[in-house]
């Protein structure tokens, strides 16, 4: 996909990669990058954030004019701190309980005897 986005073949941007290591990577830091932006966003809608909207109007002129600017608390989302909390705090937040185990739902019996023992 980057190679057609930056009109070469795959062939030629593999060469590139193995003979350049600024391009190698360059190309290879793009999914880091972007891993850290949804971080990001995925963080600050877990504990919330003000948001400022600026609402304009056209005026009789034909011009656009501010008419207000509103704040706005957007609240935390419960389900963006389950997510996060499950992905950086993994074994404390995978949503078993201590008594639980891995058996696959399987109940061992004793063995039964004939004469019930």
């Amino acid at each position: 996909m980057i190679a057609e986005k930056i009109g070469v073949t795959e062939k030629t941007l593999l060469m590139w990669c193995s003979k350049y290591p600024e391009i190698n990577e360059a190309v290879h830091s793009g999914g880091d990058m972007a891993d850290r932006l949804v971080e990001k966003a995925l963080f600050k809608r877990a504990v919330g954030y003000t948001q400022t909207e600026r609402v304009s109007q056209l005026s009789k002129e034909g011009e656009m004019e501010l008419v207000k600017v509103v704040e706005k608390e957007v609240m935390p989302s419960t389900t963006a701190q389950i997510f996060w909390l499950k992905n950086r705090c993994g074994y404390e937040w995978d949503g078993k309980t201590e008594d639980e185990d891995d058996e696959g739902g399987v109940i061992m019996l004793p063995e039964v005897t004939k004469n019930g023992g």
